[in-house]
């Protein structure tokens, strides 16, 4: 069974997508990340930023599915 995964840290997804889904197997399948602030919804201002926050956000979906960066 899949299961859903969703974290208020990570940006909010603007279209009818899942921010990540937990497969059977364990494989974990998200939605493109990108440089939005999770707090304000606006997206950050420099490319290095952009990328620091889209990282940011991945591991709060890792870090919700009960991974991380090291899985």
């Amino acid at each position: 069974m899949k299961r859903v995964v969703a974290t208020k840290s990570a940006a909010a997804m603007y279209n009818p997508v899942s921010q990540a889904t937990l497969a059977r197997n364990g494989m974990l399948y998200t939605a493109g990340m990108i440089g939005r602030s999770p707090e304000t919804g606006q997206m950050l201002e420099t490319f290095d930023d952009q990328a620091h926050q889209a990282l940011r956000n991945l591991g709060a979906l890792l870090h919700e599915a009960g991974g991380s960066y090291a899985d």
